[in-house]
């Protein structure tokens, strides 16, 4: 599995598992943890859970801090900020993380 692929399985799992939010719940609360000028909505959280990494730096810093909020570990929330970035690379540069390429700090969950 990707970078992209285990973004976007890890937010959708702790989505869903760990805080209990509905898409459009986490799209206000990233809205909201961004300030004026970002928007997200459920679809764009649906994006994010397919393994399209948040579109700017606003986007991915509010999520981080929603995730934060939310009681993610300031180790997994880092760590989720290297996946997204390494997703980046990945869907920009396909095949670029495969088995034997991905770099330890990335294997397995956040």
């Amino acid at each position: 599995m990707g970078p992209s692929q285990m973004m976007g399985t890890f937010l959708r799992v702790w989505r869903q598992q760990r805080v209990g939010m509905t898409r459009a719940q986490l799209a206000i609360a990233v809205s909201a943890a961004g300030g004026p000028g970002v928007k997200v909505t459920a679809g764009v959280i649906r994006k994010w859970e397919s393994g399209q990494p948040p579109s700017s730096a606003a986007h991915l810093q509010a999520l981080l801090r929603v995730m934060a909020r939310k009681g993610l570990a300031p180790a997994e929330t880092s760590r989720f900020r290297d996946l997204a970035l390494a997703a980046v690379g990945d869907r920009h540069y396909a095949g670029l993380y495969d088995d034997a390429h991905m770099p330890e700090s990335l294997e397995g969950p956040p």
